[in-house]
């Protein structure tokens, strides 16, 4: 469910999880990867979406606490933030390595 895909780079929501693919390229055509876990906790993780500008950051929604709350993975290995404020109307996510003019992301 709710597949997004940037530059190759398929993630999508099945069961509760999020799971990470690359699609075969021209260059490539037999360079499948099979879907890899990206996360294995309580609480479901829906809604994917990959950042277009900046392909390595992936933000999703989960009920980790309890509560649905964003957060933001960074693919590069430096794992999830979860510092959303949603009252102006969209998510911004603070804490975010990496992100245009400072440590924030406008969702």
């Amino acid at each position: 469910q709710y597949p997004t895909i940037v530059n190759g780079t398929l993630v999508f929501s099945s069961e509760g999880d999020l799971y990470l693919t690359r699609l075969p390229s021209t260059l490539a055509p037999d360079s499948i990867m099979p879907a890899m876990k990206l996360t294995t906790t309580i609480g479901n993780a829906l809604h994917p979406k990959l950042n277009p500008k900046y392909p390595h950051l992936l933000a999703y929604s989960a009920t980790y606490s309890g509560v649905r709350e964003v957060y933001l993975l960074d693919l590069r290995g430096a794992g999830a933030t979860s510092s959303s404020d949603s009252s102006n109307g969209g998510t911004t996510i603070t804490g975010v390595p990496g992100a245009p003019g400072g440590s924030a992301l406008r969702l």
